[in-house]
């Protein structure tokens, strides 16, 4: 099997099985954003062009030389970037989404440091990771403040409204 075949089908593995719910994504979608943060209508074509980096990176560098360690690297970076929706809608929790997003942001640092010496243009393809981690990081630890209320899990009553 080619490189680039594999690649591709380790990425629509981890995009359909790390996709949020409906109902989660529901959840997400019916939070309070700061007015900055209101481009949800865009999202989707911003993963796809972050796929398409991250196919074309990981293309560059196994390709020439199929290695398991970086193979795995790419697996975890795209993994752990989208898991941070899954986690976020899964749980109900953005502060949980907010501490992958950064775990992830860094992953991808360190990749684009470790692959400079491989590939430059490996390491360029990351860049726009780089940039977009961090506006999500931000918007949702914003929208966690806003919606401060929306933590409590559905079904559970704060001691308010028991009384």
């Amino acid at each position: 099997m080619s490189a680039w075949i594999a690649i591709l089908l380790a990425l629509l593995l981890i995009y359909f099985t790390l996709h949020p719910s409906h109902e989660g994504y529901g959840w997400y979608l019916q939070l309070r954003r700061p007015r900055w943060f209101d481009f949800e209508q865009h999202i989707p074509f911003i993963w796809l062009g972050l796929y398409v980096f991250f196919f074309n990176s990981a293309r560059l560098v196994l390709e020439p030389q199929w290695k398991w360690g970086y193979a795995a690297s790419f697996l975890l970076l795209v993994a752990m970037a989208q898991g941070t929706s899954w986690l976020t809608c899964t749980s109900r929790s953005l502060k949980a989404g907010v501490v992958l997003g950064i775990l992830a942001w860094l992953w991808n640092l360190g990749m684009v440091l470790s692959l400079l010496s491989v590939s430059t243009t490996a390491a360029l393809l990351l860049l726009p990771y780089l940039i977009w981690g961090p506006i999500v990081i931000v918007g949702r630890h914003q929208m966690d403040a806003l919606n401060a209320n929306s933590r409590r899990k559905p079904g559970r009553r704060s001691l308010a409204e028991k009384t």
